[in-house]
C-alpha cells in the first residue's frame, strides 16, 4: 500500500511537470532555465494567435449558415475580444521586458569578457617573456600565446616581424594604464637604475623624467588595431548659389582629396640588467621596466606630431602645409596678445574654429607670457597666473614643442600653436616587435632590449591649425 502511494505521487509529480513544459516556452525549457516567472512574449501571441482563429471560425460558421450570431457565439466574441485586448498589452509589456533582459544579458557578457581580459592581461609577464627568451629562445605558457596573438596583429597590418619576442599593443596599453591609475608611494635606496630595486624593499617605482603628453589631453586621438596602408578622403565642401526661377544650379559639386597615412617604425632601445630579471613576478620592476618603453616611444611620438620633418619620421603641425601662420617680425617677436588673437582668427577664417579648441606651447613661452602686460595700468598679464588656460582655451605646455627654431639673425625661438586637435589622429598598426640581445653586453650582465612600434601622424584639416614659429622669450 505504501509503494502504491509512493508510485501514485510519482505520477502526480511528473503529470505535473509534463503539462508545465506542454505551456512553457520551448526555448525557456531547452535553455535549462527553470520555468518560474514570466512567459515569454512568443507564447502570448500563440495564445493571441489561437483566440484569433477561433473568433474567425465563429464568423465564418455564421456566414455559411446566412444567420446572425447565436446567443452562445455572442458571449463568445466578447470574451475573445476581451482576452485579446488584455493579451495585447501582456505581449508589449513582455516585449518590453525582453528587450532590457536581452541589452542586460548582453552587457553581461561583455562585462565578462573584460574581466577576463583584465584577467588575461594582469597574468602577463614582461620579465617572464625575456628570461624565457634568454634560457630556452622561446615564450611558453600565456605570454606566449599573446605573442602569437601579436605575431598574427603585425601580419594583418603588413608589418613583417622581425624580432624574437612580440607584445600586443593592449597588454602594455592596459598595464600601463593600471600603473598610472594606481596612487602609491616609492621608496628608491640610491641614485641608479634597476640595480637598486629589490623585491621587499619596494612598492612603486620612480620613473625616468619623460615630457607630458598633452595632445591627448588637447584633444587628439589614438586609432590602433590598423592594417596596411590607409586613404581618408576630405571634402572641400560643397556651395550653394541664389538662382532665377528657370536658370541653372551652379556647379557645387564639392573636391574631394585623399589623406593618406601608412606605418613608419619607431625604434627604442634600452639595456635591463640581468639581475633585474631574476625579479620576475615582483608587479613595481616588472612596470618599471615597461614605463620606460612606453614612455619613450611616446616622447619621441609627441615630438614627430608637433614638429617632424615627414622624411623618415611622419609630418608634424608644424611642417604640415596650409596651415595658418602668423608672423612676429623679419627676426621674430616677444609673443603678445595680439598675436594670440591673430592665431585664433586664422583658424576662424577657414571656419574651422570647432572642435576641440587649444593652445599648445613650451614653458620658456608660458613664462614670458606671464611676464607681458596685458595693457599699461590694468596689472593684468596675458597668461593669468591664477589660471591654466589662454584666452580662454585649454593650453598644452610640453618641451616637445621647440624652442630653438631660426629667423633672420634670431636664434632660439619659440613656436606658438592654436587649433582644433580632434582633427589630429596618431595612428598605430600592430603592436611591439622586441629584439632580445644577451650576448653584445653580456660583459656587463646586460641585456640589449630592442622594441619597434609603427606609427603615423595624421592632420586631418590643416586649416584647423595655425602657428607662430618666432616666438621670442628670452
Amino acid at each position: 500500500m505504501k509503494n502504491q502511494r509512493i508510485f501514485v505521487g510519482l505520477l502526480f509529480m511528473v503529470t505535473l511537470v509534463l503539462t508545465a513544459i506542454t505551456f512553457a516556452d520551448p526555448a525557456i525549457v531547452m535553455l535549462g532555465v527553470p520555468l518560474v516567472g514570466a512567459v515569454s512574449s512568443r507564447v502570448l501571441k500563440e495564445k493571441r494567435t489561437r483566440l484569433e482563429e477561433e473568433l474567425a471560425g465563429i464568423i465564418q460558421l455564421a456566414k455559411d449558415e446566412k444567420r446572425e450570431f447565436t446567443e452562445e457565439e455572442n458571449k463568445r466574441r466578447d470574451e475573445i475580444r476581451t482576452e485579446v485586448e488584455k493579451l495585447d498589452k501582456e505581449i508589449e509589456q513582455r516585449m518590453f521586458e525582453e528587450k532590457i533582459e536581452a541589452r542586460s544579458a548582453g552587457k553581461m557578457i561583455n562585462d565578462e569578457n573584460e574581466k577576463n581580459e583584465e584577467k588575461e592581461i594582469e597574468g602577463y609577464s614582461l620579465l617572464r617573456a625575456l628570461n624565457q627568451v634568454v634560457k630556452t629562445g622561446r615564450v611558453d605558457g600565456l605570454e606566449g600565446e599573446l605573442m602569437q596573438e601579436a605575431r598574427e596583429e603585425m601580419r594583418n597590418s603588413a608589418i613583417n616581424p622581425e624580432g624574437n619576442l612580440y607584445v600586443p599593443g593592449r597588454v602594455i596599453a592596459k598595464r600601463n594604464q593600471k600603473a598610472m591609475a594606481e596612487k602609491r608611494t616609492a621608496l628608491l635606496a640610491g641614485s641608479g637604475g634597476g640595480s637598486y630595486f629589490v623585491q621587499t624593499d619596494i612598492t612603486d617605482f620612480i620613473g625616468a623624467l619623460y615630457d607630458k603628453n598633452v595632445l591627448t589631453a588637447l584633444g587628439a586621438e589614438i586609432v590602433s588595431g590598423l592594417v596596411g596602408n590607409i586613404q581618408i578622403p576630405a571634402s572641400g565642401g560643397a556651395s550653394a548659389a541664389w538662382e532665377g526661377e528657370t536658370d541653372s544650379n551652379t556647379d557645387g559639386t564639392p573636391t574631394i582629396t585623399n589623406i593618406s597615412a601608412s606605418p613608419t617604425r619607431l625604434g627604442a632601445y634600452g639595456l635591463v640588467s640581468k639581475t633585474l630579471l631574476a625579479q620576475e613576478g615582483n608587479y613595481d620592476v616588472e612596470n618599471m621596466v615597461k614605463m620606460d618603453i612606453v614612455n619613450a616611444i611616446n616622447q619621441a611620438l609627441q615630438v614627430a606630431a608637433i614638429e617632424g620633418t615627414g622624411s623618415s619620421e611622419p609630418t608634424g603641425i608644424l611642417n604640415t602645409s596650409g596651415i595658418g601662420s602668423v608672423a612676429g617680425g623679419t627676426n621674430g617677436a616677444a609673443p603678445t596678445q595680439d598675436h594670440l588673437i591673430d592665431l585664433e582668427k586664422e583658424v576662424a577664417v577657414d571656419k574651422a574654429d570647432i572642435g576641440s579648441l587649444g593652445f599648445l606651447t613650451n614653458p620658456y613661452v608660458r613664462a614670458k607670457l606671464k611676464k607681458t602686460p596685458l595693457d599699461a595700468g590694468s596689472g593684468q598679464f596675458v597668461w593669468d597666473y591664477r589660471g591654466n588656460d589662454l584666452m580662454g582655451y585649454p593650453v598644452g605646455v610640453t618641451t616637445s614643442v621647440p624652442n630653438d627654431l631660426t629667423k633672420g639673425s634670431a636664434t632660439a625661438l619659440s613656436a606658438i600653436i592654436f587649433g582644433n586637435f580632434g582633427d589630429m589622429k596618431l595612428l598605430q598598426w600592430a603592436g611591439f616587435d622586441i629584439v632580445v640581445n644577451p650576448y653584445t653586453n653580456a660583459k656587463t650582465n646586460q641585456l640589449e632590449i630592442v622594441i619597434n612600434s609603427f606609427w603615423d601622424v595624421l592632420i586631418r584639416r590643416a586649416v584647423s591649425f595655425a602657428a607662430m614659429k618666432d616666438a621670442i622669450t628670452s
